[in-house]
């Protein structure tokens, strides 16, 4: 293992460049989905679980926890309020409660800033360990990852880092540590839930074990299902129904979108049915490709996957090309580049990923009814393109991957 000293060493000045970009973007302004995780900090402090509750939360609670005890922190260091957001409670809900206005101190955004930051260090230091620095250093400084870590101050760079992990142990058949990150990883955001099969296609005795994952993944929900009570619900009233019912609908059931960017090319031949099995077809795809590429190294399955799941996903959201960066990158470097501008100026200006109009040209094209969907049916048909390409070991580039 490279020296973490050195490697941080070696990439200081694009890690000082990220930081003072992300601090720039604290002091800017914040995507929609920040207001999101202020309402869960405030939730999980007064009131009970998020499940059931907080609709807009669709993933397994590790990060929710994170964003409970910044909140906790924040307001017993009596955090300067910078911003207020309202919440109200779903309609479903069976008490009736007033709606509530959430104020965010400081410190809760910036505690998030700093937790997300380091786990992006994190993806530096594997990326350059797994494939090469020019990745490494691509990752650290584009725009799009330090927007959607600082400005929209997701959590998908926590996943991102705890699946480097796993590919990173797995290769060096620690089995033990190789299977906590990968649930860790599965329990921060589910995209990699059907890695493990992947996983089984490739070696069934040597991988068996990572199917313990999904085990891990269901034990994280339990506590919630089975204590909801808190000081402002009447101990009478049972939720337990209302975890079931959000962890099933809001978690396992969720769609991001019913786009279907892809399959949406079937509307030249009057085939507009695809909605009712789309999600099918969609896992069914997933699936045969892990089996076609079961020969493959597990970097290589990595990019793969990552690439079909956006190029064959049902919803289409703007933060999935952060899944494909790297992939993309090593493909080339130009086209990395490109995708990570262009969606970079189109997430910051929006703040609501790229549905809103960006510019007179985009204005056109959305009533035209053309655009984004026209946008992100190319983007799906180029990621099928290169994991095709992965599929077959060809580097077209010679900055490519180590495993290539």
């Amino acid at each position: 293992m490279k020296s973490i000293k050195l490697v941080f060493e070696k990439f200081k000045i694009q890690i000082a460049i990220s930081l003072i970009a992300r601090i720039s973007l604290f002091f800017i302004g914040n995507g929609l989905d920040f207001y999101s995780w202020a309402k869960i900090g405030y939730i999980k402090q007064e009131y009970f679980s998020h499940y059931g509750v907080m609709r807009q939360y669709n993933y397994g609670p590790l990060f929710s926890e994170v964003l409970s005890i910044f909140w906790k922190i924040s307001e017993f260091t009596q955090s300067r309020i910078i911003d207020t957001v309202l919440f109200s409670f779903p309609n479903s809900y069976p008490i009736s409660f007033e709606s509530v206005t959430i104020q965010i101190g400081f410190n809760f955004k910036l505690l998030l800033l700093f937790f997300i930051f380091l786990f992006d260090l994190i993806i530096l230091y594997l990326l350059s360990e797994l494939f090469n620095s020019r990745v490494a250093s691509f990752w650290i400084v584009n725009p799009y990852s330090i927007l959607i870590s600082s400005f929209w101050l997701r959590e998908d760079s926590i996943m991102i880092a705890f699946i480097l992990l796993f590919i990173y142990f797995y290769k060096k058949d620690k089995t033990g540590f190789a299977l906590l990150f990968l649930s860790l990883s599965i329990i921060t955001k589910h995209l990699f839930i059907f890695f493990p099969v992947w996983l089984i296609f490739k070696n069934f005795k040597k991988n068996l074990v990572y199917l313990s994952s999904y085990i891990l993944f269901a034990a994280s929900f339990v506590p919630y299902i089975l204590s909801f009570s808190n000081k402002d619900i009447p101990s009478s009233h049972s939720l337990n129904d209302i975890g079931i019912y959000g962890i099933f609908n809001d978690v396992i059931n969720y769609r991001a979108s019913n786009q279907y960017p892809l399959l949406s090319l079937l509307n030249f031949f009057n085939i507009d049915s695809y909605e009712i099995w789309g999600s099918l077809f969609f896992y069914l795809v997933i699936l045969l490709i892990g089996y076609y590429s079961r020969n493959q190294s597990t970097t290589n399955s990595f990019l793969i996957y990552l690439l079909c799941i956006v190029g064959f996903t049902p919803g289409f959201q703007a933060n999935y090309l952060l899944y494909v960066l790297i992939p993309l990158y090593l493909y080339s470097k130009n086209v990395g580049i490109l995708i990570s501008s262009y969606f970079s100026i189109i997430i910051f200006r929006v703040g609501n990923y790229y549905y809103t109009e960006i510019n007179d040209l985009s204005t056109s094209l959305n009533q035209l009814d053309i655009y984004p969907a026209l946008v992100d049916t190319f983007i799906c048909i180029f990621c099928i393109f290169v994991a095709a390409k992965f599929s077959k070991n060809i580097s077209l580039d010679s900055r490519s991957s180590k495993h290539l």
